[in-house]
């Protein structure tokens, strides 16, 4: 059950973000630029890195969630726990691994991050571009792990499929601007921020 009293008790994220429109609408329009924008990495590839990394923190909620995601865009929906258990004997592609091995060692022990952790990113064939959003991702991904934990939201797994299925036909900021919207907040006509910088 969440924690905060007046909260449903299948409360989600999108809970937490309609409390604070102000404060979620540019948060998500980050996300969107960050998992949908233009980059080396494919969608596939970032939401397996966001499932992966949730699934280090055992946030069941986020890893269920995103592992549905990543399997509508192509990801082999026993790779999830392959690689949780094992990288290099895991099915994934040879090129991605030091990806994960990147990841997993910035969530679980990031201040012992060196420079031939990257450097096997860039000999396994990618560019900066994929390592600064693979990065980025990972660090998304702990903060919304945090979040969920924080706030005491649950893990329904019957919901994993409906949700996976609306992020990828909506993506990120536009749900959240369809719920606002649905809920007669004003800030659907101009955002939420111009509304701040305005008053």
């Amino acid at each position: 059950m969440p924690f905060l009293k007046g909260w449903a008790q299948d409360a989600s994220v999108w809970d937490v973000f309609r409390a604070d429109p102000i404060v979620y609408e540019p948060f998500l329009e980050h996300v969107e630029a960050l998992m949908r924008g233009p980059s080396s990495l494919s969608a596939a590839e970032k939401e397996l890195i966001g499932a992966f990394v949730s699934g280090v923190n055992e946030c069941d909620y986020c890893y269920g969630g995103h592992a549905a995601v990543a399997t509508i865009f192509g990801v082999d929906s026993g790779l999830f726990s392959e690689v949780l258990t094992d990288i290099d004997s895991s099915s994934a592609d040879e090129k991605f691994k030091p990806i994960l091995k990147f990841v997993r060692k910035l969530t679980r022990d990031h201040q012992s991050m060196e420079q031939s952790d990257v450097d096997a990113i860039f000999d396994a064939g990618w560019d900066e571009k994929a390592f600064r959003d693979a990065v980025a991702i990972c660090g998304m991904f702990n903060l919304m792990n945090r979040m969920v934990h924080g706030f005491g939201i649950k893990d329904f797994p019957d919901r994993h499929a409906a949700m996976a299925r609306g992020n990828v036909k909506y993506g990120y900021i536009q749900r959240f601007r369809d719920a606002l919207e649905s809920e007669g907040y004003p800030g659907t006509e101009e955002s939420a921020s111009a509304q701040v910088v305005r008053s």
